[in-house]
Formats: structure tokens, sequence, C-alpha cells
């Protein structure tokens, strides 16, 4: 067996057990859902910018002036900085306004799924950028990943990544200083192992 035969024989794998498991969280093909990501202080700190990617294809950025300072290592990682944030509103004045949109059902009245691919890392920040739990039920699409490569492989030690999900469907890499590129990312990501087929070649090695 080839080697590009042999990674699609594992991606095709790969992907119908997360095929599987989303199934059982109620992600099913058409069906309607959401996506949020965010950038923060630290880790995993305050959030101090978040987008929301909704149903109808529309999305949803905010930025957030935070209580407390922005960690170096993660301002170089997004390039937000205080001073750029410092006419923002404080997250907190929008708690409302915010877990109304992620709340809000479809047209049917049912609920729709919010899918996060860290969820407990981005709860906890927002949870702490309000002072009190964000509890708002979400999709952590990580430990889903995680759940279903040890099923598969026993021995694996690492955790999942987004840019890693590129080795099983044709996924491009999130732009990490964007919110909304991430929260986009994941909803590719989400319909691609919805709909979408397994890789057949390695993908391209990102130069730094």
């Amino acid at each position: 067996m080839t080697f590009d035969a042999l990674l699609h024989e594992q991606a095709t794998r790969r992907l119908l057990a997360y095929r599987d498991a989303l199934a059982e969280q109620g992600l099913h093909p058409g069906l309607p859902f959401r996506t949020l990501a965010v950038l923060t202080t630290d880790l995993p700190g305050e959030v101090i910018e978040l987008a929301v990617t909704l149903e109808d294809g529309t999305h949803r950025v905010q930025r957030a002036r935070p209580v407390t300072p922005i960690a170096p290592t993660a301002s170089r990682v997004h390039g937000l900085t205080v001073e750029l944030l410092q006419d923002e509103r404080p997250l907190r004045t929008r708690r409302r306004s915010l877990e109304h949109l992620l709340n809000q059902p479809d047209a049917s009245g049912r609920a729709v799924p919010l899918v996060i691919w860290a969820g407990e890392f981005a709860q906890e920040a927002l949870s702490n950028s309000f002072e009190t739990p964000f509890t708002v039920p979400i999709l952590s699409l990580q430990p889903l990943i995680q759940t279903c490569n040890l099923a598969i492989n026993p021995s694996v030690r690492y955790r999942p990544s987004l840019d890693g999900m590129n080795w099983t469907v044709p996924l491009r890499e999130p732009n990490r200083t964007s919110a909304l590129s991430v929260a986009q990312v994941t909803r590719a990501l989400v319909d691609l192992l919805l709909t979408g087929e397994a890789i057949r070649t390695a993908p391209p090695r990102t130069v730094p």
C-alpha cells in the first residue's frame, strides 16, 4: 500500500468516527449550528475579542477592554494590546445581548448547537470576563476529537489541534490574530466532518 493510500485509509477511519460522535451530539448534515471563538489576555485570562458565526451565514465580532493586563505571550500571538482596546466597552456590559444571541432558537423553536473548538478554555475565559460562570450550553470539539482518536489508537498522547485537522479533511489553517477566522475555520471543519470526504494526499507543510 502506498503512503497516500494508507493516509487516506486512516483519515477515512477518523472521519467516520468523528461523524458518528457528532451525530450522537445532535449535529447532522443540514441542521443549523453556530460557532464561537475568542482571543484572550492569557491562558485563559479574559476575553478581548469574540466572534460568533450564525446559521444564516452572518457573523458577529466584538472586542472588549479587559480589566486585567494582557500577557506579553498572548499579545505576541494575536497582536492585541491594552492601547488598541482602550476605547472598547468591557465585555460584561454586553453579557445579556450575547447570551440572547447564543440562546436564540431556530425558526422551529429548537435549540441551535453552539460549537467551540476548545470549549472549556473559552467558557472559563468568558466566566472570568463576566465574574460569574458563563453557562450557555456548548459542544467542545477538541475533547470529542481526542476521545475518538484514543478509541482508534489508545497510544495517542498528543492533544488534537485545529490546524492539525487538515490531516483528516482538507481544512485551511486559521489566522490566530482573528477570533472570526478561528470561528469560521471551526464552522468549515464541522461542515467537512458532516458532509466532506477524507484527504487523499498529505497536506502541504507550512513554511515559517
